[in-house]
């Protein structure tokens, strides 16, 4: 009897995500950073005749000029897209060549410039709950799904 269980990795492959240094590597990344307690410090939802949007609050408008800020001082990354929602906002991250430093790094570093502007609003309680929730692409159809998420 044949079973397919997907959650075993072929021999010919190997999980390199638990190697030293692999997050430097180029790959394409799927970040979810989710407020405190789930509040909504990022924004709220409205519509606007047509659609439902998001109206950043002075935090989530944090986020938007953090990521640019992030551009500058790592240009071996590209956002392939982000979404601010009201209470966590998601970044599609591309390493495009080798970091001297990790992505995890470097993402943390983007945490932490928000924490820090966020700090300089008045804001004094952390902006975040947990560590971010990273899902590297690993085949084909992927990217579509995490750009679309």
């Amino acid at each position: 009897m044949m079973t397919n269980d997907s959650s075993k990795v072929p021999q010919n492959e190997t999980f390199t995500w638990l190697q030293p240094g692999a997050w430097r590597k180029p790959c394409i990344v799927h970040v979810t950073m989710v407020a405190k307690d789930r509040q909504p410090l990022f924004g709220s939802l409205a519509h606007d005749g047509a659609e439902a949007v998001v109206e950043k609050t002075p935090i989530g408008w944090i986020l938007v000029n953090q990521q640019r800020r992030l551009l500058e001082l790592c240009p071996e990354i590209k956002i392939l897209a982000d979404k601010v929602m009201p209470d966590h906002h998601h970044m599609v991250v591309q390493v495009r060549c080798t970091m001297p430093r990790s992505i995890k790094e470097v993402l943390r570093g983007y945490m932490q410039g928000c924490k820090e502007a966020a700090r300089k609003l008045g804001v004094t309680e952390n902006l975040y709950d947990a560590p971010p929730f990273y899902r590297v692409l690993t085949h084909k159809g992927q990217l579509h799904a995490m750009i679309e998420y």
